[in-house]
């Protein structure tokens, strides 16, 4: 196991899926009918620490992550607090990391 895979442990389920020929996770796939994939709700960074913490103060801690999607997307000035963070950042670096261990 890399140390990105360690760290990052999604792309590691993934690579080992029977969606994906693997034997070690079992999974299947489904179609998606909601399209948030423009919007950031994780808190890697400083500036998605502020995004959540809005979110939670203003709707609560008990919403689902879709109404949480919803509010970001009708409130654009608060998206836009991290939108400048490139998608995947830190698994980008830690892949990175890999490459220069090997």
């Amino acid at each position: 196991m890399l140390p990105s895979e360690r760290e990052h442990v999604t792309p590691y389920i993934w690579k080992h899926s029977s969606y994906r020929g693997g034997s070690l996770f079992k999974s299947d796939n489904f179609v998606e009918v909601y399209e948030y994939g423009h919007i950031r709700m994780t808190v890697d960074e400083q500036e998605d620490f502020r995004v959540i913490s809005h979110l939670i103060e203003t709707l609560g801690p008990d919403r689902s992550w879709l109404e949480y999607a919803q509010y970001l997307e009708k409130s654009p000035a608060l998206a836009q607090i991290n939108k400048v963070i490139p998608r995947n950042e830190g698994y980008s670096k830690s892949v990175s990391n890999d490459k220069r261990q090997e």
